[in-house]
């Protein structure tokens, strides 16, 4: 009787736990389940993605939407904008892409040397002592001129040296009192109002080089510069050094070319029209490709291009670039360093 009371009284202390605990548990679960529906989840803005085994990773795990990398490449990685106010301040100059003229030249170096042509040598008639000397080192001279007198050993007479022909002397091998030989140069008389240029040709530039070619002659940054042509190639190489000579007369009518000055020439070799072509400083190298930096509206893209002949002054470009384009020229270096500080910005 009393196991029969006891199983009554557990059994209704468990009808009357499972109605107070049952009525609360089931709108919460509804609650959860309205909350977090089916069509919920295929909407929301950070969806969940699968990993290669099917297995689902969290969110932001995923690779981006196809095509962000793109853009970002377009418009962050490839081009750098700048206002008309960042050109000026930076002076950044822009040149236009096209047909050009392509002048290769062979660069000599040289010197000033006298016209062989046009120098004469004074000598004594015969050997005796100096006994007067009228002309020094500088001193312009004419034909006839007198020079020196010498004392002969022989007749003991004296007799006058004179000049043979007009110009400079340049040297001098005389004082009075000298003992003189028959056959010694007194005086080295020299016309400057032309002179030759001797250039020193090294194998490379043997074949390039022919006589009547044109000369642009230098003597430095604030020297003299002229144009001539070659008149003479030896036709022998230095046993030595394994250069020939290459020789230009150049007319010097203010005596500005002094023998024995350095001298810098470049010989015309060939010319080539080509169609596309940039000034070198519009080059610049990234990644070990050469690029430029291509404008379009306020923005510099860079453009990988590939390069074909080139002379001092131009650089054609075989592909790459179009004729017409604009591309940043004086400066444009500074395109090129903030494309980079912009890249390690975004690495990092």
């Amino acid at each position: 009787m009393m196991r029969q009371r006891l199983h009554r009284y557990v059994y209704l202390t468990l009808v009357l736990f499972l109605g107070l605990v049952l009525p609360a548990c089931g709108p919460a679960r509804d609650q959860y389940q309205d909350a977090h529906s089916p069509d919920d989840l295929a909407h929301t803005d950070a969806p969940p993605c699968a990993s290669a085994n099917g297995e689902s990773v969290a969110v932001g795990a995923c690779t981006p939407p196809e095509g962000h990398a793109e853009l970002h490449s377009e418009h962050v990685d490839d081009a750098v904008r700048l206002t008309p106010e960042a050109l000026a301040a930076n002076e950044i100059s822009t040149a236009i892409a096209g047909p050009k003229t392509l002048v290769t030249t062979a660069l000599l170096y040289g010197r000033i040397a006298y016209d062989g042509d046009h120098l004469a040598h004074i000598k004594p008639r015969y050997s005796g002592v100096a006994t007067s000397v009228h002309r020094r080192v500088g001193d312009q001279v004419s034909r006839g001129d007198l020079l020196a007198t010498v004392e002969s050993t022989e007749s003991l007479t004296r007799y006058e040296v004179r000049s043979l022909a007009a110009g400079t002397v340049v040297e001098k091998h005389i004082s009075v009192g000298d003992y003189v030989e028959e056959r010694e140069t007194l005086f080295l008389i020299v016309d400057l109002s032309t002179v030759w240029v001797d250039f020193d040709v090294f194998p490379a530039d043997h074949s390039r080089l022919e006589a009547s070619q044109p000369v642009s002659i230098s003597a430095g940054e604030n020297g003299p510069s002229a144009t001539s042509t070659l008149s003479y190639l030896a036709p022998l190489s230095d046993m030595h050094t394994q250069a020939r000579l290459a020789r230009a007369i150049l007319s010097n009518p203010k005596r500005e070319w002094l023998p024995g000055r350095l001298v810098a020439g470049r010989v015309e070799t060939r010319r080539r029209e080509v169609q596309v072509a940039v000034p070198p400083t519009a080059l610049q190298r990234r990644d070990g490709a050469y690029v430029v930096f291509v404008r379009m509206g306020e923005s510099f893209r860079s453009v990988e291009v590939e390069l074909g002949a080139r002379d001092e002054h131009a650089v054609e470009v075989t592909s790459g670039l179009q004729a017409g384009s604009e591309v940043a020229n004086e400066n444009s270096f500074l395109l090129k360093a903030e494309l980079e500080k912009s890249e390690a910005h975004h690495d990092h």
